[in-house]
């Protein structure tokens, strides 16, 4: 059996959640909420306008990104009961199922196979080089990408909407990445409140709309219960505690909205637990690496390669032979054609940077590339994303009104 026909297998079994526009997922999410904000959105779809009307009409939105909030920890408890408890629809995140990749869909509402962010490491042809996209430095050495004579516009090469909408934006977001080249770029420079901690973002919020003379849009980001899956892995009861305080918070200031706000609650991804044995090693001196044109970049479970063409066989039939049960290997045209990244057409900016072969995690396998300054926390961590599992690609869309 080819991986091809492995992977449609999962798919099929169920094992694997296979992204598709006909099920309600994240470029509905932003689209339908760019319509209740008087916005044209960038492709409304029978999904944005089932979302539109779950949401309903209002005169101030709050949307809380809950990083890592997968519906894997949503229905098994972990301390969310005001989460649970208003779950409105699951939704299917795009993949890979990473943090700047779901985001930069978030802020454009279209596909990664279109935005041009399409994983957490890219390579840049523009620096020849592997990107921290989301941190905007060389991820060998760290260096900032201005340096390199890399601007944020090439970098993210497709606007935010968020300017788009037809109420003014704000965003409040932990402050320490509050100015950041990527926190601007998906806000699209509106204004932004950097917040110390969940009291101090919960007052922002309700200062802003108590102040407010007409419609508004306000966007909060919040970190806690990824950085705690990363750490300590679903189901551990640091998990649950993180879980609890986010969703005690959204409680909380639900209950003090001001009359005619919604808050909608999602997440960019979920997460599954990785464990020591899942990790596979892949060290620069790699005999699979020389094979390849460039070092591989992507992420754990959605690793990218660029091989070259007269070594491709050799990549193939060495990367079948080590880790052939643990990854699907697929040419990346094969993973395009399946619509993997999304319906096409697929952008030339993306197309250059996700290299010629894609390797797809079986479920909690990761492979681990050990570049330069690679640091061992990310070998460690307990929990991942990235991939296509259902704990991974299905989220919650949460929706609560204001009781007055």
């Amino acid at each position: 059996m080819s991986d091809l026909e492995r992977l449609l297998a999962a798919f099929d079994s169920g094992d694997l959640a296979r992204p598709s526009p006909d099920k309600p997922n994240a470029v509905d999410l932003t689209n339908a909420l760019a319509h209740i904000s008087g916005a044209p959105g960038r492709g409304a779809t029978p999904g944005s306008r089932a979302l539109a009307e779950l949401i309903g009409p209002a005169r101030h939105i709050v949307v809380v990104m809950v990083d890592g909030l997968g519906m894997n920890v949503v229905r098994n408890g972990h301390g969310a009961e005001f989460l649970s408890a208003r779950v409105a629809a699951e939704l299917m995140t795009v993949f890979p199922s990473t943090t700047p990749t779901v985001l930069t869909t978030l802020a454009t509402g279209l596909w990664p196979s279109q935005h041009g962010v399409p994983n957490w490491y890219l390579y840049l042809d523009e620096i020849d080089a592997v990107a921290s996209i989301i941190n905007f430095v060389r991820r060998g050495d760290e260096a900032d990408l201005a340096s390199l004579g890399m601007t944020p516009e090439r970098a993210y090469p497709v606007e935010s909407m968020i300017p788009e909408l037809g109420w003014p934006s704000m965003g409040v977001v932990p402050e320490e990445i509050a100015a950041t080249p990527y926190s601007s770029y998906w806000r699209g420079h509106t204004p932004c409140y950097g917040y110390k901690a969940l009291d101090d973002a919960a007052e922002a919020v309700l200062r802003r709309l108590d102040k407010a003379d007409g419609p508004t849009f306000t966007h909060v980001y919040l970190p806690h219960v990824d950085a705690a899956s990363h750490e300590y892995g679903i189901g551990h009861e640091a998990l649950k505690q993180a879980v609890a305080a986010v969703d005690g918070w959204l409680s909380q200031l639900a209950d003090m909205l001001p009359p005619g706000a919604v808050m909608v609650v999602s997440a960019d991804h979920g997460l599954l637990n990785a464990g020591e044995r899942n990790v596979h090693e892949i060290e620069p001196t790699d005999e699979l690496v020389e094979c390849l044109a460039r070092e591989p970049w992507g992420t754990g479970r959605a690793a990218m390669f660029q091989a070259r063409e007269e070594r491709a066989g050799e990549f193939e039939a060495r990367f079948r032979e080590r880790l052939g049960e643990h990854f699907y290997l697929l040419p990346t045209d094969e993973a395009l054609g399946l619509g993997l990244l999304g319906p096409g057409p697929v952008s030339p900016v993306t197309r250059r940077r996700i290299g010629n072969y894609l390797a797809i995690s079986t479920g909690a396998p990761v492979i681990y590339y050990k570049y330069p300054r690679a640091e061992e926390e990310e070998r460690k961590s307990a929990a991942s994303h990235g991939g296509l599992t259902p704990d991974e690609m299905m989220t919650p869309l949460v929706v609560a009104r204001s009781q007055s």
